[in-house]
Parts: structure tokens; C-alpha cells; sequence
């Protein structure tokens, strides 16, 4: 009994120095300590190597030992005998080039025999692609190889490379929904909130894809839930944008914050709101924390944020939560001006059933209906005339629906203004009509709607601004020179009618729609000017030879006596000296 204790006693003595740690100490090739490592004491020279692959590539260290090369399978406790300490010597060798080209293309084909036999034929496991700087373990991660990614990582691939502004495997990983891999590459020590140069986190990106289960798995391993990209976005802020439901309900139950808002003061609701997600939408509604009517610094809601991308059910179902729909902007928009501006009509009559005011102005005067018409949106045009809006009301300097409209050149939009009836002739303090704002921009389209229904092709406008117009045209868009309403003297006489403004503008499109309505060729401004001596005198050949063709008379002259002809030779305008002589020649032959 008393021998087989103490062989028993033997064997766990033997046992306990077999296991106990070996130390070692590797060196440079110019004497320079590389590590010192403490390993089990069944540990083997390949266990050595793999500790020191976080600084030399598995494949790339020899280690040698009295200059004889350690194999990898041999037990370090029998090459350190009796001594107290092992010492090798490493030797780090160079990478191949062409195979570190190779293991690129496996790695991402997910070959896992020909990735092993490049990194065993030194092959860089962190070499990168000249195209776009990725990585073989990136590759693998982006692909889902998990053997692949193995197989690096023990060569010493780096689990967050310094890409600079790039992706992480990790936040690869995650972006593809991955969660084996994400959960391998975690276990390998990679940064859960390792960002992209623009701040995105792997949470950020399993968030924004939709992939729960990656979610889960971070949140749970401990990533930040709530860290922000410098445009301010959450995790739970992206899901919210993409409605991804599931998602944004796990990240509520994890005490993310609902409050958060981003540098332009959006919230989790502008969010959802913007992007139509009525699911995400609904759910926020119910949590006590969000504010249905939250402003963002320019005072928009998620309401008037809805509107404004056209999202009807959205809309309906703010309203239903006594979101405000009378809540406005900074600058004094509401909900209706949001859509009316974008074209939206389904919203804008929801709104307007809703009790929206149809005729509320903003900070300058406009109101939804002179929003629509400036961005050419008939259909929402005629809806509000429809349902009552004015037709004929105006801004601060006497701007209608009518003028926005003929300005832009939105014949759709003209022709439904004059179906509903609204005053097409009504002019700015400055005198500026629809007709004229119109001839001024070129829009013969809108000129001819207007001429078809009548309008009043001979009222005058203050001839200063015309005169501008055509000398400041090439430095101030037109539109401008005539919204500045500058204030009269004795000069600022009326008298430029819409052909003289058509003509001085070398708009020959618009001359022939006004002269086809008949308008009169030989109007005079105060200073005599006739549209033809006003073409002549701008230097627009093709006007004058279609006024001459329309029976303008060739001899008018203004109060101090200029021709045409003598005010296109005094100007250097030879095109048009050529075609008013060739008319004089006609007439003198005929």
C-alpha cells in the first residue's frame, strides 16, 4: 500500500514539472532582445511563433537555436534541457510579393488550402489591394470565410488594420450581417467601435442594414449604443431613417437615448417621419419621451419634415396623435407650404381637410399657393384654388402666384391660374405684369397662353428698370433688377410695353407670339423708343429682321432723332446694319 502511494505521489510530482511554464527569451540577429515570453510547459516551437506573430507574420520567423533551425513541431522543454531559460534566435524573412498578390484573390474567393499555401510561401497577410487598400482578412470578413479569416489571423493578420479612413473586417463583417464572423473577429480582439474616417461603427452599420442579430451580439459584447457619427447619428437614429422596426424596438429596450438630437437638432422622429417608415414611426409615438411637435433649429417638425418628402401616411398619422399641423419654420412655413412647394398633392389636401390655413403667409409674404406656382406644380395649384385659397394675393412688393409662375416659365401652371380666374393683368408696385415678367425671361410658351387668354398686351412699365435690364442682364439675373423696386424720380416714366421689353431682350420667340396678338409694333416709350429702334439699339439682328418682315415702320425715331439704322451704326452693330439695309434696298426696289 505504502509503494503505490508514493508511485502515485511520483507520477502527479512528475505531472505538476511538466506543466510548469517555460521561459523564453528571443533575440534579433544584431543582439537586439525581440520578446520575452513565458509558454506551458508542453508548448512547441510553432506556439512560440504564433505568440510572436502579432509583430512577424507566422510564415516569415526562423528560429534557431546554436544556428540550427527549430522545426516547428518540436517541444520547446526539449530544446531548453536543464537550462533555466530558452534563448533562440529569430530570424524574420522577407514576404513574396507575387504570392501576397495571390492571397489576396483566394481570400476572397474563400480558397482556404491555396490561402494557407501562400502565407506558408510568405505571402504578407496584411498586404494590401493597389486598387482600394483592402486586405485579405477584409476580404474575408466582407465575404463571410470564416476558416479564411482563421487562417490569417493565426499568421498574424492584424484584426484592425490602420486603414486611415477605411473599414475595419470587423465593421465589414457586420455590414454583410455576418455574425459568425463578427463574433470570431470579437474573440480575436478586434475593436467593437473602431470607426470609419466619417465615424460609422460596426453598430452603426448592422443598424443600418437591418441585421438584428449582429446588433444584439454587439450591443450585448459591449459596444456603444449610443455613440454618434460627427453628423450626430445614433445607431438607433439610423434605424430609425431605415424603419428597420425590430431593431429600433431593441435598441429602445436597451436604454438608448430617445432624446438625442443631431447638430441640426433632428430627431429619432424627423427621422422616421422624413423617410415615410410609419411603423417606426407609430412606435415612437407611443413612447412618453418623444415629442410629437419637437422644432429643429429652423423650426421644422417631423409633421412639416413629412410633408415636405410627400409622405401622405405619415402625415395622417401624426395628425391622428395631435401632432400641430399649424406649427411653422423660422422663416414662417408650415406643413402646407412644405408640400405645396414640392408637388406633393395628396398631402396637401389631406392638410387642407386637416383645417391648414390655405392662405398663411411666410416671413416675406409667400403663401402655399405662390409656392407651388414657383416651382411649377399645377396640379396643387388648381387644388388650392379649388379649395378656396387667394388667387390674386401677393407679397411685401406686390409679387402674385401669377407673376412666380410666368417668371419661371411654368405654362401649366399659367394656364390652370387662368382657368381659375385669377387676375393675370395685376402688376407689381414697379409695374411688372405677368406678360412682362415673362417676355423678360424668354418663355414664349407662357407669353402664348397669356396672349390666347387675353391679356393686356400694352401695359406700360417703368422704363428705367427695362433700360437696366438690358445693360445689368449680364452681371444680375433679371429677376433681381426687378424685385429691387428702386425709387422713382422724374425719370422713372412708364411707357415700356411688353414688345419693348421682348425686343430689347433679343427674345425673338416672344416677339413673334405678341406680334401674331397683335400687339402694337410701334409703341413708344417717353423717350420714342420703339421696339425696333430698342432692338436695333441692342444689337438683335433676327428681332429686327422679324420686325421689319411684320411691317414695323423702318423710319421711327426716338425724341432726339436716332434711326434704327443710325443707332445700330453708332453701336457697332453690323449684323444689324446689314439686315436694315437689306430691307431698305427692298423697299426702294419695290
Amino acid at each position: 500500500m505504502g509503494c503505490a502511494q508514493e508511485a502515485l505521489e511520483a507520477a502527479a510530482a512528475e505531472s505538476v514539472e511538466e506543466e510548469e511554464p517555460i521561459k523564453v527569451i528571443i533575440s534579433g540577429v544584431h543582439g537586439e532582445q525581440v520578446a520575452s515570453l513565458e509558454l506551458p510547459g508542453d508548448a512547441t516551437v510553432l506556439d512560440c511563433k504564433v505568440a510572436l506573430s502579432a509583430d512577424t507574420p507566422l510564415h516569415t520567423q526562423k528560429l534557431l537555436l546554436a544556428n540550427d533551425v527549430c522545426e516547428d513541431q518540436l517541444e520547446l522543454a526539449h530544446l531548453r534541457g536543464h537550462a533555466e531559460l530558452l534563448e533562440l534566435l529569430l530570424v524574420k524573412l522577407s514576404f513574396d510579393e507575387a504570392q501576397s498578390r495571390q492571397l489576396l484573390i483566394h481570400a476572397w474567393r474563400g480558397e482556404v488550402e491555396d490561402v494557407e499555401r501562400c502565407l506558408r510561401a510568405r505571402a504578407c497577410p496584411d498586404h494590401r489591394s493597389e486598387e482600394d487598400g483592402r486586405t485579405a482578412l477584409l476580404s474575408a470578413a466582407l465575404q463571410g470565410h470564416i476558416e479564411v479569416a482563421k487562417l490569417l489571423c493565426q499568421a498574424g493578420a492584424a484584426v484592425d488594420p490602420d486603414e486611415g479612413d477605411g473599414a475595419s473586417p470587423m465593421l465589414a463583417a457586420a455590414m454583410q450581417g455576418r455574425l459568425e464572423m463578427v463574433q470570431y473577429l470579437a474573440e480575436a480582439k478586434a475593436a467593437l467601435d473602431k470607426p470609419t474616417g466619417n465615424g460609422t461603427t460596426p453598430l452603426h452599420v448592422a443598424a443600418l442594414q437591418g441585421h438584428l442579430d449582429v446588433v444584439t451580439y454587439l450591443c450585448e459584447a459591449g459596444a456603444q449604443c449610443d455613440r454618434t457619427t460627427p453628423g450626430g447619428a445614433t445607431p438607433l437614429y439610423v434605424s430609425c431613417y431605415n424603419g428597420h422596426l425590430p431593431i429600433v424596438q431593441y435598441l429602445c429596450s436597451q436604454r438608448s437615448d430617445l432624446c438625442r438630437r443631431t447638430p441640426t437638432g433632428a430627431t429619432l422622429l424627423h427621422a422616421a417621419a422624413q423617410e415615410g417608415q410609419l411603423e417606426v414611426v407609430a412606435f415612437l409615438c407611443e413612447m412618453p419621451e418623444v415629442d410629437k411637435d419637437s422644432q429643429m433649429h429652423d423650426g421644422a417638425t417631423p409633421l412639416l419634415a413629412a410633408a415636405l418628402q410627400g409622405r401622405v401616411r405619415v402625415v395622417e398619422h401624426l395628425t391622428r396623435v395631435k401632432a400641430d399641423i399649424h406649427k411653422t419654420t423660422k422663416d414662417g412655413a408650415s406643413a402646407l407650404h412644405a408640400c405645396a412647394r414640392s408637388g406633393h398633392l395628396e398631402v396637401a389636401r389631406f392638410l387642407c381637410e386637416a383645417g391648414a390655413d390655405k392662405d398663411r403667409a411666410m416671413m416675406e409674404g409667400a403663401t402655399p399657393l405662390l409656392a407651388a406656382a414657383l416651382q411649377g406644380h399645377a396640379e396643387v395649384v388648381q387644388y388650392l384654388c379649388e379649395a378656396g385659397a387667394d388667387k390674386d394675393r401677393s407679397i411685401c412688393d406686390g409679387v402674385t402666384a401669377f407673376h412666380a409662375a410666368a417668371e419661371r416659365g411654368h405654362a401649366d401652371v399659367i394656364r390652370c391660374l387662368c382657368e381659375v380666374g385669377a387676375n393675370k393683368d395685376q402688376a407689381m408696385r414697379n409695374g411688372l405684369t405677368p406678360l412682362m415678367a415673362a417676355c423678360l425671361q424668354g418663355h414664349e410658351e407662357v407669353v402664348k397662353v397669356l396672349c390666347q387668354s387675353g391679356v393686356n398686351m400694352e401695359t406700360p412699365m417703368r422704363e428705367d428698370l427695362i433700360l437696366a435690364s438690358v445693360f445689368l442682364k449680364g452681371g444680375v439675373p433679371n429677376s433681381q433688377i426687378f424685385l429691387c423696386d428702386p425709387p422713382q424720380d422724374a425719370r422713372c416714366k412708364q411707357g415700356a410695353t411688353s414688345l419693348h421689353v421682348a425686343a430689347l431682350h433679343g427674345h425673338v420667340g416672344v416677339v413673334k407670339e405678341l406680334c401674331e396678338a397683335k400687339a402694337n409694333l410701334e409703341a413708344r416709350m417717353r423717350v420714342g423708343s420703339t421696339p425696333l429702334l430698342g432692338a436695333a439699339q441692342a444689337g438683335h439682328a433676327e428681332v429686327v429682321r422679324y420686325l421689319c418682315g411684320a411691317k414695323a415702320k423702318f423710319e421711327g425715331h426716338c425724341a432726339d432723332s436716332e434711326t434704327p439704322l443710325m443707332a445700330a451704326v453708332l453701336r457697332g452693330h453690323l449684323e444689324v446694319v446689314q439686315a436694315l439695309c437689306e430691307v431698305k434696298d427692298a423697299e426702294e426696289a419695290g
